[in-house]
């Protein structure tokens, strides 16, 4: 579920010469890295793909859990001029008045046909603390139109409509969600009978992002499953093993009030300790809802701590939280760049992440060579 705004200009268009032309030649290039994943494109604006969504229904019988998993994927395209799935499919049939004073559109066509040119890689998101799999819609629908497969479940016992479970037993079982669903997701690409059966590429790694609790379950998952090869936490992050080296873009809101200044420190020190490649992004004036749907559903989701007016930790002063459109943009082109480099193994879209393309919202550091 997303907001279907006009598209942004991108934020490479005023430098398209200088900077995107240099590297389609490049990636016209075969070398090592780049494994023939075609040419590079604008990570900032929508891909080559039309956006399909599916639902199935996983279900782990050794620990009885139902994992209800929503997939946008690059659609054939036929799905272009189609329909989008309307906003009230996203949610149970008894709730779907919650739709009612939502902003959102989408772009995603339910149950359209698989694009012809798979398979494509496979990225695992995992939602926030009582949130619900389609909270970050945008992201999924971008990184769907750039060629990746999006798996995104909900965590039974911690979802907007179900928090029966307890923190203790839920920061064991998300973590094992997402490896099951990686699992199933993979057995079902190897089964003929199966809706996903070749749809997935096994020659490359699984990526992972999650927002907060989902954060802390992704950066779990990926400590112990090296399936999981490129992870992307959002405002909040886990306690990481010394030899933790999986690359890892961290994305960090000043003005959480949801973590507070300690759950910023710990992001903090995940990027300061991490092994591997690493990456770190600072949002001032953004708020732990600011990367989700939140602030457009009108439920009143996200007010106070990433929409409308918060309060600065430093001198509790007032202030007008980002539009989330614009922590999207910045979430969407870094998503891409970041997936494609150490997900897809495409070293072209490597400069992408060496220069903060948002220097008016944002302050961005990284090491590429740990």
């Amino acid at each position: 579920m997303i907001d279907l705004r006009t598209p942004q200009k991108s934020i490479l268009q005023k430098s398209l010469t200088v900077f995107v032309l240099p590297l389609l030649l490049v990636a016209g290039c075969a070398d090592s890295d780049n494994q023939g994943n075609g040419p590079v494109l604008d990570p900032g604006v929508l891909g080559p793909y039309p956006i399909g969504i599916t639902e199935v229904v996983f279900f782990d019988e050794s620990r009885d859990r139902t994992l209800l998993t929503n997939v946008w994927y690059p659609a054939n395209e036929a799905a272009r001029d189609a329909e989008p799935a309307s906003a009230e499919s996203y949610l149970p049939e008894d709730l779907a008045f919650l739709a009612a004073s939502s902003t959102l559109t989408l772009r995603a066509v339910r149950d359209a046909e698989l694009a012809m040119d798979g398979p494509f890689p496979l990225i695992l998101f995992s939602h926030g603390n009582n949130g619900i799999n389609f909270q970050n819609g945008d992201q999924m629908e971008h990184l769907a139109s750039h060629g990746f497969i999006v798996a995104s479940p909900d965590h039974q016992g911690n979802t907007y409509f179900d928090n029966s479970g307890s923190p203790s037993g839920l920061s064991i079982d998300r973590p094992i969600d997402v490896i099951f669903l990686l699992d199933e997701m993979l057995r079902t690409n190897d089964d003929p009978d199966a809706l996903f059966h070749e749809w997935i590429d096994t020659t490359v790694g699984v990526g992972a992002s999650g927002m907060s609790f989902g954060a802390f379950t992704v950066v779990a998952a990926a400590d112990r499953d090296d399936r999981i090869v490129a992870v992307f936490p959002q405002v909040l992050t886990a306690p990481i093993s010394e030899d933790y080296d999986t690359p890892t873009f961290l994305l960090l809101a000043s003005e959480d009030k949801t973590i507070g200044l300690d759950g910023n420190a710990r992001i903090r020190n995940t990027y300061a300790t991490t092994q591997g490649p690493k990456m770190l992004i600072e949002i001032p004036d953004a708020g732990h809802f600011s990367p989700t749907i939140s602030c457009y559903t009108g439920l009143g989701i996200g007010d106070t701590d990433g929409c409308g007016e918060g309060e600065r930790f430093a001198d509790g002063s007032t202030f007008e939280f980002l539009e989330a459109t614009e922590v999207w943009d910045l979430l969407n082109f870094y998503s891409v760049s970041f997936f494609q480099r150490y997900q897809n193994n495409n070293s072209a879209y490597e400069p992408f992440l060496r220069e903060n393309y948002f220097p008016e919202i944002s302050t961005y550091q990284f090491d590429l060579e740990p």
